[in-house]
């Protein structure tokens, strides 16, 4: 199996870029790959300030790869009436290099427009061993409608990525992701092709307080601006302060504490400026080499300038779950309450609700298949005069993916949406069904 295209897949995801349904071990759910729990190490103590070992002994890697895929649907426009189908042909090429060598991305960097700061969830700092780390990422999605030429898009995504471990266990990371794309089409108030620039920019600071202890500050800034003048009121800017303690309990297992402020600045709808205090307590856990948690529950007290909603305080919940159940199957499971910026001008924020849950099965070294079921429920908190809206939603996506060589693969996938509105002209049903072909060094 070429670890290397699944990597290279798993880090076009990561960005945000690519549209289609993931193959295999990737989550559909805000095109991330779903996070793997791991432990605390050790920040490496230097013996030496030689030039070899601040710099690496070894040189970086450069990994191309490139996707062509072909998608049909029978609701491009996810609407419940004049349904119109099309298909259109995606080009995804991308390269990242890594320095020292990686075969890996260290950081997962998801964000999210809804989210406050933009951060979709909790980001697990890496750990290295080497003095410096570092990547850059770029990659795009050219897509072409047969007919519909209108909704032709190009997305893009870069990510940069820096870790620089000092001695006496200081280590300070930097990153950066750009995404230049467009919301999925029905998501907001407009039916047009919804297009924006997001840009999360930040820095992680750890220290270790010896064998036990460790704690972590974090800075965001998230950028929003979108292009259309219906969504005009949706461009904001944030600022995220974030605190935590986190404890070596055992060597399987790591508690945490977590502290963070979040101000969100809009720029023309400024009545729904606000302000977030988040409290939470966590767990990494790793009971065997099969299976891996982490959870992370508490409140935020969201104060905002919108008096017809007024504050309120809402429970907060993370969850992800992996387990290898058999030497060919996989499961993993991905779950989250929290409180979210609003998709539309007639709410201040939703309420939102997600799980998903994917089973992985290897049949044969070039035979793999995944199954993924996800359920949403975003429950619009409205302003004052307007009807209530809550949406359920509900996503059927099996794959198959065959290996021709370690450089070269393919996918076949089907996905099902369904969303049910309490407001009728919001449902819609839609089938996708995609072919790739990818390869990559």
């Amino acid at each position: 199996m070429n670890k290397n295209v699944y990597k290279l897949t798993a880090l076009a995801f990561s960005t945000g870029v690519c549209l289609l349904s993931p193959p295999l071990a990737f989550s559909a759910e805000d095109n991330q790959p779903v996070a793997n729990s791991t432990a605390q190490a050790t920040t490496p103590a230097a013996s030496s300030s030689s030039t070899s070992e601040i710099f690496g002994s070894r040189g970086g890697f450069i990994h191309p790869s490139m996707s062509v895929s072909g998608v049909t649907s029978d609701n491009i426009n996810n609407t419940k009436n004049d349904k119109i189908g099309d298909w259109s042909t995606i080009y995804s090429p991308s390269i990242w290099l890594a320095l020292p060598r990686s075969q890996q991305t260290q950081l997962e960097i998801v964000s999210s427009n809804t989210a406050p700061g933009g951060r979709q969830m909790f980001m697990d700092k890496p750990k290295s061993f080497n003095r410096y780390q570092g990547y850059a990422f770029y990659g795009a999605d050219i897509e072409e409608y047969h007919t519909h030429t209108e909704l032709n898009t190009v997305k893009q995504a870069g990510v940069g990525y820096f870790q620089y471990n000092l001695r006496g266990g200081l280590s300070i990371d930097v990153f950066d992701k750009y995404i230049s794309s467009a919301d999925p089409l029905g998501t907001g108030d407009t039916t047009e092709l919804d297009k924006f620039k997001s840009n999360l920019t930040g820095t992680m600071i750890d220290y270790d307080l010896g064998t036990k202890f460790n704690i972590r500050f974090d800075y965001t800034k998230f950028h929003l601006s979108y292009n259309l003048a219906d969504s005009l009121g949706k461009n904001r800017d944030d600022n995220s302060y974030s605190g935590y303690l986190f404890y070596k309990y055992s060597q399987k297992t790591n508690l945490f504490a977590q502290y963070e402020f979040v101000n969100v600045n809009y720029d023309i709808n400024t009545r729904e400026n606000n302000e977030q205090h988040h409290y939470s307590l966590g767990i990494q856990w790793k009971p065997t080499e099969k299976t891996s948690l982490r959870a992370k529950v508490g409140v935020v007290e969201r104060n905002s300038d919108n008096t017809t909603v007024g504050d309120t305080t809402e429970p907060v919940i993370e969850l992800s779950a992996t387990h290898q159940l058999t030497e060919k199957t996989g499961l993993q499971l991905v779950a989250s309450q929290k409180v979210s910026e609003s998709t539309v001008s007639t709410a201040s924020y939703s309420n939102d609700s997600n799980v998903a849950f994917t089973v992985l099965e290897q049949f044969t070294e070039k035979i793999g298949a995944s199954l993924r079921l996800s359920y949403t429920k975003m429950d619009f908190q409205e302003n004052a005069g307007e009807p209530g809206r809550t949406d359920n939603m509900y996503s059927l996506s099996p794959s198959l993916r065959y290996m021709f060589k370690e450089w070269l693969m393919a996918d076949l996938g089907y996905e099902y949406s369904e969303r049910n509105s309490n407001q009728d002209v919001y449902d819609y049903a839609a089938n996708k069904v995609f072919i790739r072909l990818s390869s990559g060094f």
